[in-house]
């Protein structure tokens, strides 16, 4: 285990070096962003009034937090919640598993 350990600390080295990110930077970095700048939050809070997720099932933690930043102000923004609940259900009865292991 060490191993991947030291792979991944030399990937994330070379990483700053380069000043390159990853998926997963590229979505820490937006959280960090929307969360903590009110003036960016305010503005993209209100440029989407709809939002088109591909494969929302498959989305993970942060960019559940990402979307639900974005479409905080929106009227229709505490639909998002239930409505991810009642997606998770239907694809869990689809895929035949258990939606509590999920």
């Amino acid at each position: 285990m060490q191993k991947v350990a030291d792979i991944y600390e030399s990937y994330d080295r070379e990483k700053s070096k380069k000043l390159l990110f990853d998926f997963d930077d590229l979505l820490v970095e937006t959280y960090r962003l929307l969360s903590e700048n009110d003036e960016v939050r305010d503005k993209y809070q209100g440029t989407f009034r709809h939002l088109l997720v591909d494969e929302f099932q498959d989305i993970n933690p942060i960019l559940s937090e990402i979307l639900k930043i974005l479409i905080n102000n929106s009227e229709e923004g505490n639909e998002f919640l239930g409505m991810r609940r009642r997606l998770a259900v239907h694809i869990c009865i689809y895929r035949g598993i258990d939606c509590n292991d999920s």
